[in-house]
C-alpha cells in the first residue's frame, strides 16, 4: 500500500477508524498487534524517525532497504542499485513493492528516502515535484519585478528570477551570451566577442590553446590572440578538426562534402593532415575511409572503417610509421585517457553500439561500463563523466561517473527533446535541443540536477569550450559570416 503523509495529531483519527474496520482496539494497532497480512501502522509512520514503515519494520536508511530487499526482493528490477525496486514478480509481496518502489529506477540518487531538491525532478518518489519550496512567488530581482525560481547554486534554495532559468543571486551568476543581464552589473553580454564579418561565411570551429580554428566551405584558417590568420589548407569541406597544444589535425575529403551516416559508424573518405605550430602541414594519413579525431597531446587516435567493420588507430605525431590499432569493432576514441583507457563505441555481433572503456596500450585490456537498452551515441567525457545520448532518436542522455563506470550508470531527468552533449567542464555537462534546427544550449550541473539556458540559439553541434572553462566559441546563424566567442570562466569555480 501507498503512506499517505500525515501530521501526529491526526493519528488518533487513523487509529479509531482502522480500529472500527478491523474489530480491534487502538492499543492492538499502536502496539503493532494486527489481523492477517495488513501493514502495521506506527505513531512513527511517515515521520522523521520513521520515513517507512512497513510490517517488516522500519526503513529509516538505504541500509535497511537494502536488508529488506535481499529478503523479499528477488523477483524484483533494481537497475540503479540503489535498493529500491520495479517490475516486481507476482509472487512478491504487495506490501514490499509498495514500500520499496522506485519511481526512477536509473538514477540512485531518486528513491523514496531521497531527500527532495529545487530541480523540477520528483526526488522523493511522492508524486510531487520540488514541493517544498516557495516557487512562482513574486519577488524583486535586478532587472526588475521577477518570481522565486531554483537557485542555480544550491539545490536546496531558492532565487529570485526575472527570466527563465535566470537569478539575482550575483555571487553565482555567470554572463552568458543570451542578451541578458545575468550577472546584475548593469551590463549585457559584456563578456562576448563577435569578430567582424569574413569573407566566406564559417562552417565549423575548433578552440585551441592558442588559437581559433575557423573552417568555410573552402579553407581552414588559424586565427591567434592577436588576431594574425595563417590559412592552413585551401582544401574543400574540411572536417574532424582537432588541435593540442603543438598539434592541428584534420581530415581532408577527397570525394566531396562528408555525407551523414543515419547507420553504423561516422566516416568520410579523405585524408589525415596534421600540422605542427612550428613547422608546415604535412599528410599523416593516406586516402580511407576515417572517423572523427582525438588529440591527446602529441598522439592523436581516430576510427577507419573497412570491410571487417572499425578499428580504433593511433599514431604519435612528428613520428615515421604507420599507426598502431588499439581495438577493433569499435569507433569514436574519446579522451581524455586516463590511466591509459578511453572511452570508445563498442560495436559486436552487429547488436548496438555501447559506450566502453578500452586500453590504449594492450588491446586485451577494457573496463565494464554500464549501459542502458538500445543505441549507445557518441559520449563527450572529462576526468569525472563521461555522457552520451540514448536511442535512435537520442530522447535522453545517460551519465556514467568515470570512478564507478559498471555500476554507476544513470539517466538525465529531461523533458522530451533530441539531445545532444557538447561539453563537460568540471560536473557542469553542457548540451542542446536539437528536435529543430539551431536548438538552445543548455548547462546542467550534474551533480545538483540545476539547469541553466546558456545560449538561445546556436548552430548544431558548433559550439566548443575549452577543457578549463576559460573560454568557448559558436556559431550563430543569425550573423552567418561571423563567430562568436567568450573569455571568462564558463561555470562557477569551486575548490
Amino acid at each position: 500500500m501507498h503512506f499517505l503523509k500525515t501530521s501526529f495529531h491526526n493519528l488518533g483519527f487513523m487509529v479509531l477508524a482502522l480500529s472500527l474496520l478491523l474489530g480491534c482496539s487502538g492499543a492492538d494497532m499502536l502496539s503493532g498487534s494486527f489481523p492477517g497480512d495488513a501493514t502495521v501502522v506506527s505513531p512513527d509512520m511517515g515521520g522523521p524517525n520513521c520515513p517507512i514503515y512497513t510490517q517488516d519494520g522500519c526503513i529509516h536508511s538505504v541500509a535497511r532497504a537494502c536488508e529488506i530487499k535481499m529478503q523479499y526482493g528477488n523477483g524484483c528490477e533494481d537497475a540503479d542499485d540503489d535498493c529500491f525496486v520495479t517490475n516486481c514478480s507476482s509472487s512478491t509481496p504487495k506490501w514490499f513493492q509498495d514500500a520499496l518502489a522506485d519511481c526512477n529506477d536509473q538514477n540512485a540518487d531518486i528513491s523514496p528516502l531521497a531527500t527532495e531538491r529545487c530541480n523540477a525532478v520528483d526526488d522523493d518518489c511522492d508524486r510531487q515535484v520540488d514541493e517544498t519550496f516557495t516557487l512562482g512567488e513574486p519577488c524583486d530581482g535586478c532587472q526588475g519585478q521577477g518570481v522565486l525560481e531554483c537557485a542555480i547554486d544550491d539545490a536546496f534554495d531558492v532565487a529570485c528570477s526575472t527570466a527563465p532559468g535566470q537569478t539575482d543571486a550575483v555571487e553565482s551568476m555567470v554572463e552568458t551570451c543570451n542578451e541578458l543581464d545575468d550577472d546584475c552589473d548593469e551590463v549585457v553580454d559584456e563578456f562576448c566577442v563577435t569578430p567582424t564579418d569574413r569573407s566566406e561565411q564559417p562552417t565549423r570551429l575548433a578552440l585551441c590553446p592558442s588559437h581559433i580554428l575557423v573552417v568555410s566551405e573552402r579553407a581552414l584558417v588559424a586565427i591567434d590572440e592577436n588576431l594574425m590568420e595563417v590559412t592552413l589548407t585551401d582544401a574543400p569541406h574540411i572536417t574532424y578538426v582537432r588541435c593540442s597544444t603543438n598539434w592541428v589535425v584534420w581530415l581532408q575529403p577527397t570525394q566531396g562534402p562528408c555525407p551523414m551516416i543515419a547507420e553504423g559508424p561516422s566516416r568520410c573518405s579523405g585524408e589525415l593532415w596534421a600540422w605542427p605550430y612550428e613547422g608546415s602541414p604535412a599528410r599523416i594519413g593516406t586516402e580511407d575511409d576515417y572517423g572523427p579525431i582525438q588529440l591527446a597531446d602529441g598522439t592523436a587516435y581516430w576510427h577507419k572503417v573497412n570491410l571487417n567493420g572499425p578499428l580504433v588507430e593511433r599514431l604519435v605525431l612528428g613520428t615515421e610509421g604507420p599507426p598502431t590499432t588499439v581495438v577493433r569493432q569499435a569507433s569514436a576514441p574519446t579522451g581524455p585517457i586516463i590511466d591509459d583507457l578511453i572511452f570508445i563505441r563498442q560495436w559486436n555481433d552487429g547488436s548496438n553500439p555501447q559506450v566502453g572503456l578500452q586500453s590504449v596500450v594492450d588491446e586485451g585490456i577494457s573496463r565494464l561500463v554500464r549501459n542502458p537498452m538500445g543505441i549507445g551515441g557518441i559520449p563527450v567525457a572529462n576526468e569525472q563523466y563521461a555522457v552520451w545520448s540514448m536511442g535512435n532518436t537520442r530522447s535522453g542522455l545517460w551519465v556514467v561517473p568515470r570512478d564507478n563506470a559498471a555500476r554507476g550508470g544513470f539517466q538525465l531527468p529531461l523533458a522530451p527533446g533530441v539531445y545532444q552533449p557538447l561539453a563537460l567542464v568540471d560536473t557542469f555537462l553542457f548540451y542542446q535541443d536539437q528536435s529543430g534546427p539551431d536548438g538552445p544550449v543548455y548547462r546542467l550541473n550534474i551533480s545538483t540536477g540545476q539547469t541553466t539556458l546558456f545560449l538561445v540559439q546556436s548552430v548544431t553541434n558548433s559550439l566548443k569550450i575549452a577543457p578549463d572553462g576559460t573560454r568557448a566559441i559558436w556559431l550563430d546563424n543569425a550573423w552567418p559570416n561571423r563567430y562568436k566567442v567568450t573569455s571568462w570562466p564558463i561555470p562557477e569555480r569551486r575548490d
